[in-house]
């Protein structure tokens, strides 16, 4: 099985909602295209510093590579993903990364320890929602520069509470560890918001999918080889979701 099509794999093992999703038939579906409907009106972010929402998650998952996640054929075993390996120190503060070479975001450039760091640095710094999720180790807006560092193909993350480094690398699958591209960020940044203004409604990313257009009053639509999501925009009133998905040629 090619790493892509693991990828793929987890993709929809991640999304395991999408189960509830209704399939729609439509003539003019595209072929080899899956049509979806879902309601997606609990969609705040699809910047995955700041999405918490069940909706958006789903989008995000598809849409961005995380540090590591779990292997899609066997869900209890912890597998790289932009990391391709780990080591933790005997105290269980220090947990240090090798970044996987050769990965690209879909602008073309390098995926970097720099933006590994960035993006775990960001998540932090802009104090959205799921915040929560890092800061507990004992980064703080005040710290995390200090304790997130990346450095040629390296990051090290330094923790400051007691956790299980377990738990601490679970975090590390999770959205919020989600790799954004740094320049493209910071091109699109506006009054010191680290790019999350434009990154609600586009993408920074190396995932298997890529946002294509999503604005606040129109379709939301993820690209994969041509095409791959479209999505109605959040309402008050539940709104169609709509997915189509290429495989990767």
């Amino acid at each position: 099985m090619t790493e892509m099509t693991r990828r793929l794999l987890l993709a929809g093992a991640a999304a395991a909602p999408f189960a509830g999703w209704v399939r729609l038939a439509d003539a003019a579906t595209p072929k080899d295209t899956a049509v979806f409907a879902k309601q997606i009106d609990d969609i705040i972010s699809l910047d995955p510093g700041e999405s918490y929402e069940l909706s958006g998650q789903e989008i995000c998952t598809n849409v961005y590579d995380r540090l590591l996640r779990y292997e899609a054929e066997d869900l209890s075993k912890l597998v790289g993903g932009v990391a391709e390996s780990w080591t933790v120190s005997p105290d269980g503060k220090t947990f240090t990364f090798k970044i996987r070479p050769n990965l690209k975001f879909q602008s073309g450039g390098p995926v970097t320890a720099e933006d590994v760091e960035f993006s775990l640095q960001r998540v932090v710094l802009i104090d959205k929602t799921p915040a929560f999720l890092l800061t507990q180790l004992g980064w703080s807006k005040a710290t995390v520069k200090d304790l997130v560092k990346g450095s040629g193909d390296t990051l090290t993350a330094r923790i400051t509470e007691n956790f299980a480094p377990s738990l601490v690398l679970n975090l590390m699958t999770s959205i919020v560890a989600s790799v954004v591209e740094k320049k493209v960020a910071l091109a699109h940044e506006t009054n010191g918001d680290l790019g999350n203004g434009w990154l609600k409604t586009n993408s920074a990313s190396s995932g298997a999918f890529r946002l294509v257009v999503a604005p606040v009053n129109g379709k939301v639509s993820a690209d994969l080889a041509g095409s791959s999501v479209i999505v109605a925009p959040p309402t008050k009133k539940p709104t169609p979701f709509i997915a189509f998905f290429e495989p990767v040629k």
